[in-house]
């Protein structure tokens, strides 16, 4: 959220002139959190801070990325949600990242590297097992092996997730129609636009707050429904195609 959103149209005279004045650029933003389904919003899971600068009551120091999201996912989320609950999330970097043991082989590795690679993932390639019998191939046959070999993906969060009971759904990239957090976002965007007049980060967040405290529970239980009739309508188009 940017401190100087205003809304995209404005009225004004017939001599060209009105609407506020709006500073130039962007300006600072705040990067918000938060999560919801068909019961409205998860209590205490809002997390607002600001880009490259934390709040006080805040221990994030730098922009959205996989560590704040799964210290917010820990932390407010997670323990605030009923038991068996399937979290739904597109596919933001920082939502899919990988473990460590999951994590195929860097494409930039040199070939000492991609020996030492195989041998910690413990495959075995046509009689070579240890780093000098891997050493003996050359560094493209090296990439080809461990391209082959790559592991099945394991991401952080669903590691996180199950240890609370609960489990992951990604959505298919870019389809955010699937998503009713979408609609609440957008909804966000409109009222913090509609009234920020002082463009100050400090009024745009107190903005958000207020919007998100006051959301409609109603308006979730639309926003859910409308995503489950596109889930429903793509579901009936799939039905007509030729499983051949």
């Amino acid at each position: 959220m940017n401190k100087n959103m205003t809304p995209a149209n404005v009225w004004i005279d017939d001599t060209g002139h009105g609407g506020l004045k709006v500073p130039s650029g962007k300006g600072e933003r705040s990067i918000i959190c938060h999560i919801g389904g068909a019961d409205g919003f998860v209590p205490s899971a809002k997390l607002i801070f600001r880009g490259s600068k934390s709040l006080k009551d805040s221990d994030y120091h730098t922009e959205m990325n996989a560590s704040v999201f799964l210290d917010w996912m820990e932390k407010k989320v997670l323990p605030n949600v009923p038991r068996a609950s399937v979290l739904v999330l597109d596919r933001a970097s920082y939502h899919t990242t990988l473990t460590v043991k999951s994590r195929p082989a860097p494409s930039n590795l040199r070939k000492n590297e991609l020996a030492e690679w195989l041998v910690e993932k413990g495959i075995e390639y046509e009689g070579s097992v240890t780093a000098e019998d891997y050493m003996k191939l050359t560094r493209v046959e090296l990439a080809a092996i461990c391209k082959e070999n790559k592991p099945a993906p394991i991401h952080e969060v669903s590691v996180l997730a199950a240890t609370f009971g609960c489990d992951v759904l990604f959505l298919p990239v870019a389809h955010p129609e699937l998503n009713p957090i979408e609609m609440v976002w957008a909804h966000l965007k409109g009222f913090v636009a509609r009234n920020n007049s002082s463009f100050t980060l400090q009024e745009a967040e107190k903005l958000a707050h207020r919007c998100l405290d006051t959301f409609d529970e109603q308006q979730w239980k639309k926003y859910v429904r409308h995503c489950i009739q596109v889930e429903d309508e793509y579901f009936s188009a799939a039905d007509l195609v030729p499983v051949e």
